[in-house]
């Protein structure tokens, strides 16, 4: 009796346990499945904030020769009260920038992202990258027929810079994801003849 009754207790535990170990396993196969991430994607479920802005309306630009015009900071926000400048973005920590153009009589537009820790000294956004040089050969062909190899460098690399900008060169829209630094944005654009830009904002907390 007693080994009967210790072999119906190891039943039960071996059962509640099996039991506990099913019911764990449908709790995963519920979960939403881990998606892969696009280049730049926030990781699933990390964004907690976003608001979209026009920091440059449509607006027509007209000028005879090349010059550089800038989306105004500060800019409010007139939809919340106390109105807010939607330039400056310290809260946030990353911009989805759209660009619409109407070239007109332009042949190109250029718009770089600036950044600014006051509001009033500006420098252009740019991302730093490394520049790979690799050994190249030249082989040589003599008068007698003699081919001769020469090493000319060897590997390198340099640290380059790319800045946040669009250049059309026809009517379109496109756009770029862009990291925050200090605390104002604002947007430079170089052109000439006549183009109608709108410049649209999605800032992003993640």
């Amino acid at each position: 009796m007693a080994i009967s009754k210790r072999f119906g207790r190891i039943l039960t535990v071996g059962l509640l346990a099996l039991i506990l170990v099913l019911l764990l396993l449908a709790g995963f196969n519920q979960a939403e499945p881990y998606k892969a991430l696009a280049v730049g994607e926030p990781e699933n479920g990390t964004v907690n904030g976003v608001r979209t802005y026009t920091f440059y309306p449509e607006t027509a630009l007209s000028v005879t020769s090349t010059t550089t015009s800038y989306s105004s900071s500060p800019r409010y926000d007139t939809s919340v009260s106390p109105q807010q400048d939607m330039t400056r973005v310290r809260m946030w920590n990353e911009a989805d920038v759209f660009v619409t153009v109407d070239l007109g009589t332009a042949t190109t537009i250029t718009v770089t992202a600036q950044h600014s820790a006051d509001g009033s000294d500006w420098a252009d956004a740019f991302y730093s990258y490394k520049s790979d040089t690799l050994a190249q050969t030249t082989t040589i062909l003599t008068s007698t027929g003699v081919t001769t190899a020469t090493s000319t460098t060897s590997n390198s690399t340099s640290l380059e810079e790319q800045e946040y900008q669009m250049v059309f060169t026809a009517d379109g829209t496109d756009y770029m994801r862009l990291p925050i630094a200090g605390e104002y944005l604002r947007f430079s654009m170089e052109y000439s003849g006549t183009v109608t830009p709108t410049i649209d904002v999605t800032l992003r907390n993640n």
